[in-house]
């Protein structure tokens, strides 16, 4: 299993697509200049105007799985957040109507400023904003750690122990960040 981080707020949030990827279709993937495609799509019974099939990106990995060695291109706006996957299995404390799923391959200060930003835009709408760390599963839970911060006091600092909470050991604690307005 893994953890996951999602927003919750009274109020719709936005959606914010990570500028890194791209969704394409084959003949799409062709006009930007894409080449490597794979066999099967280039068939001719092969649908290539079938939307969302092919993912680019323009962000770097290299991987040495000899030396144990991973290098990732590490841009601060390599996040995601879109609406939570409510067919995850995770039990969740939150009353709040709307939530966001937040995807970024791992904590940055840049990151966490770009995620402050965005709290800070839900605010003008609503009194406050659940960060929620949480673990995917079907183990047993105990209430969540709650830490209170006033949005101006909220500082990366307070994304990274988010982050670095141990949700995962046993039993499963979630950990939710509530941000004042």
């Amino acid at each position: 299993m893994s953890s996951m981080i999602y927003l919750a707020a009274d109020v719709p949030m936005e959606t914010v697509k990570n500028p890194h990827y791209k969704m394409f279709s084959v003949n799409e993937a062709l006009d930007f200049g894409i080449t490597d495609i794979p066999e099967f799509m280039l068939e001719p019974d092969f649908d290539k105007d079938k939307p969302n099939v092919i993912c680019w990106s323009d962000i770097e990995m290299e991987i040495d799985t000899e030396n144990d060695y991973v290098r990732i291109d590490d841009f601060d706006d390599d996040l995601a957040i879109f609406p939570f996957d409510e067919g995850l299995f995770c039990q969740l404390f939150t009353e709040k109507k709307y939530r966001m799923q937040l995807e970024w391959g791992r904590y940055s200060e840049g990151r966490a400023k770009l995620l402050i930003e965005y709290i800070k835009r839900c605010l003008a709408t609503t009194d406050e904003v659940e960060i929620w760390h949480l673990w995917l599963g079907e183990e047993s839970y105990v209430l969540p750690k709650k830490q209170r911060v006033s949005v101006l006091e909220l500082a990366p600092e307070h994304i990274e122990r988010l982050e670095e909470f141990a949700v995962h050991n046993e039993p499963c604690r979630q950990y939710c960040l509530v941000v004042k307005r």
